[in-house]
C-alpha cells in the first residue's frame, strides 16, 4: 500500500504532465491561427550611397513584397562642417528609433504638417501592382525649392514624380522646402546645428519600408541608410 507523500509525488507527476500537455496544446492552436508569424518588411535595397558632390540619393524596391507593405518612409537630418566626425557616427542606425533619438526627421509631402500625420499613406506610395517588382526611386535634390522622389515603374519604364517637403513649418504651419532661403535657425530640424552664413550643410537621409497591421498598426522595416550631400547656405 502506498504512503501518503507517494501518493502527492504520483499527484503532481500527474499534474506536470496535464499542464505540459495543455502548453503543447496551446502552442499547436496559436501555430493553427497563424499567430506564429509576426509581420516583418524588408527594408529597401542595398543602394550605392549617395556622392557627397551630387544630389541624388536611391531607393531600391526589392521582391518579394509582404501584404502589408504599402511603401517608403524617409528621415533626413542636417549636420553642419565641424560635425562630420557624428554624422559618421550615425551613418550605422538601424530603427527608426534609433533614428528619432538622434534628432531625425520624417520627410514630409507639400501641405500642413497636421494633415501627414501617420497612420496614413506613406510618402512614397507604391501601386499594388509595382509592389512585388524590383524598381528604383531616385530622390532628386537639383533643385532644392522643389526637390522629389522620382518612382521608376512599369513597362515600359514611367516616371511620377512625389514633391519632397522638410518638417520643419513656415508662419502658416506649412512643411518648408529645402530651399537655402528657408533655411532659419528657429527651424525644427536645425535646433542641433551649429551654422554661419555661407557654410555648406550635409543632408542625410535614411529610408524605410512601410506599412499597417489591420489598418492602424504601423510597421516599419530595418533603416537603410542612403548617405549625405551638401549644399552651401546663403
Amino acid at each position: 500500500m502506498r504512503g501518503e507523500g507517494e501518493g502527492r509525488r504520483v499527484r503532481r507527476e500527474l499534474l506536470a504532465l496535464f499542464m505540459a500537455a495543455g502548453a503543447a496544446a496551446a502552442v499547436l492552436a496559436l501555430a493553427g491561427c497563424g499567430l506564429e508569424k509576426w509581420p516583418y518588411l524588408e527594408p529597401p535595397g542595398d543602394s550605392p550611397d549617395a556622392e557627397p558632390w551630387t544630389p541624388f540619393f536611391q531607393v531600391i524596391n526589392v521582391t518579394p513584397r509582404e501584404s502589408e507593405f504599402l511603401g517608403f518612409e524617409l528621415y533626413y537630418k542636417f549636420y553642419s562642417s565641424d560635425q562630420s566626425a557624428q554624422q559618421t557616427s550615425e551613418s550605422g542606425l538601424t530603427t527608426r528609433a534609433a533614428l528619432v533619438a538622434a534628432h531625425f526627421w520624417r520627410m514630409c509631402s507639400p501641405g500642413k504638417l497636421s494633415e501627414q500625420t501617420l497612420p496614413a499613406i506613406p510618402l512614397i506610395d507604391v501601386d499594388v501592382g509595382d509592389r512585388g517588382d524590383a524598381f528604383l526611386t531616385r530622390l532628386d535634390f537639383q533643385l532644392l525649392e522643389t526637390p522629389k522622389a522620382v518612382y521608376y515603374y512599369g513597362v515600359p519604364v514611367k516616371e511620377r514624380d512625389i514633391l519632397i517637403r522638410r518638417y520643419a513649418t513656415d508662419s502658416y504651419s506649412n512643411t518648408k522646402t529645402f530651399a537655402q532661403s528657408e533655411l532659419t535657425e528657429t527651424d525644427i530640424d536645425l535646433a542641433s546645428v551649429n551654422y554661419t552664413s555661407g557654410q555648406y550643410l550635409y543632408l542625410v537621409v535614411y529610408a524605410f519600408s512601410y506599412g499597417l497591421i489591420n489598418f492602424t498598426d504601423q510597421l516599419y522595416s530595418d533603416a537603410r541608410y542612403l548617405g549625405y550631400v551638401r549644399y552651401t547656405m546663403p
